[in-house]
């Protein structure tokens, strides 16, 4: 009996130490590729990684959406005063009137074709961007107040519907203003990027703005209506972007309910020189330090920020995408719309004329580029997005996407764990400070598997 005990006690030990040779040579593997992919400017937020990487899954037909659904709906107006370098959205100098017309009636008919097809669906979010919608002439833009309002009279409201418009300093007016508060749309975000000007490089494309400037139209907003106000600051620029005393000045004067922050990244249109990953983190440390300490909500990697805990810093929108893989309906030129996770983008996606576009549409800008795509590139999708709340929520991965996630995942999982680049408590799995110096090629860890 005592010899049985021993055999079993031996054989145990063995698988074991076996499991544990296993699970080192699994770590190497993971590690090396981890420092492949932290060298390779490709990996981000961004996804697909390339255009091409969803050639293989293009399929004839669209998206469905079951009537009676739970969805948002996004707006592109693709028009700016000032084209940035930097932005990677569908876009063009604002044309003349009659052009932008034409695009929003468009717009409305699919709008209103899509309702007359769904009338019972469940609005959880719309918001309006771009481009700037702002740039609109004050026509066009009482037009798209008209098509807004006419969605939300027409279908059911979620209880958390937050609506948003997209802004800038040089495109918002008072008249704008009291249109946006008429038509019940409370949430603003304006772009600022930086005032650090001495530190921002030469032909980037936006209108620096002024600290007085700022204050003035943000007020402006305030007084003339009971919205949330958004501001967008930018880092990773060569020479160093951390917050500077007239961001802190405009935060500490203003107190804006909600401040985003964006990374200068390398994106599928063109590519920057751009500071080391370890400045980048640095900076985004010092933004977080500052803003933290003026009072606002985020878990540390979170690019949204907010004054109040429940909101996550963005709209109700961007939540449902963010921290749900939520399906989502987009309308005008390039829009992209998701339904069970599979993706299609409206024509004129990456198209390099959109005014002869406009002018040539046969009277609709649906769908043009369908993919169905399979599990791994929907799972992939999904934590890409959520990355902005500074990880995901496993539940959501393994109930809509991957059934058997923390099985399927574990070795990775336990390799980032580990390697302190992730924590997992409850249903999230979190970047920590170490995991977002780095974070793109971490998490494409998760939705990349190592073969």
């Amino acid at each position: 009996m005592n010899l049985l005990i021993k055999r079993e006690q031996s054989q145990a030990c063995l698988s074991f130490v076996e499991r544990e040779k296993g699970r080192m040579k699994s770590n190497d593997r993971y590690r090396d590729e981890l420092q492949r992919r932290i060298a390779l400017d490709s990996y981000s937020t961004a996804y697909p990684l390339q255009p091409a990487d969803w050639a293989p899954y293009a399929r004839s037909g669209g998206l469905e959406y079951a009537d009676g659904s739970r969805l948002s709906m996004y707006v592109h107006i693709p028009f700016c005063r000032h084209l940035c370098r930097f932005c990677e959205y569908t876009r063009c100098l604002v044309p003349a009137d009659d052009v932008q017309r034409r695009y929003l009636q468009i717009v409305h008919s699919d709008v209103r074709r899509f309702i007359d097809a769904h009338p019972n669906i469940i609005l959880e979010g719309f918001d309006i961007g771009g481009g700037t919608p702002t740039a609109l002439s004050a026509d066009s833009f009482e037009l798209l107040m008209q098509i807004y309002r006419e969605v939300t009279e027409r279908v059911a409201i979620a209880d958390d519907f937050e609506p948003s418009i997209e802004t800038s300093l040089s495109t918002i007016t008072a008249d704008k203003i009291d249109a946006i508060c008429d038509a019940g749309i409370r949430r603003v975000s304006m772009g600022i990027q930086s005032l650090l000007f001495a530190r921002q490089p030469d032909g980037i494309g936006w209108r620096y703005p002024q600290v007085d400037e700022v204050i003035r139209r943000v007020m402006m907003i305030r007084e003339r209506a009971d919205v949330k106000c958004n501001l967008d600051f930018m880092y990773g620029f060569t020479d160093t972007s951390a917050v500077g005393d007239a961001a802190e000045a405009v935060i500490r004067e203003l107190c804006p309910q909600q401040i985003t922050l964006y990374e200068l990244r390398t994106n599928q249109i063109e590519a920057y020189g751009r500071s080391h990953h370890s400045q980048r983190a640095a900076d985004y440390n010092a933004w977080f330090e500052c803003l933290v300490a003026h009072g606002y909500n985020a878990r540390y990697g979170q690019n949204t920020f907010s004054r109040s805990a429940s909101d996550m810093g963005v709209s109700s929108y961007i939540r449902r995408r963010m921290l749900d893989g939520g399906d989502y309906k987009g309308f005008g030129i390039s829009a992209q719309s998701m339904s069970a996770g599979n993706v299609e983008y409206n024509v004129g996606k990456r198209h390099s004329d959109i005014v002869s576009l406009i002018r040539a549409a046969d009277g609709t800008f649906e769908a043009r580029e369908h993919y169905e795509l399979p599990a791994e590139e929907q799972l992939a999708k999904y934590v890409s997005v959520s990355a902005y709340s500074g990880g995901f929520d496993w539940r959501i991965a393994e109930q809509r996407f991957a059934p058997d996630f923390l099985t399927r995942y574990a070795d990775v999982l336990d390799f980032l764990t580990d390697s302190g680049y992730i924590k997992i408590a409850g249903n999230r799995v979190d970047l920590t400070p170490a995991g977002f110096e780095y974070y793109g090629a971490v998490l494409s860890m998760i939705y990349r598997p190592v073969v």
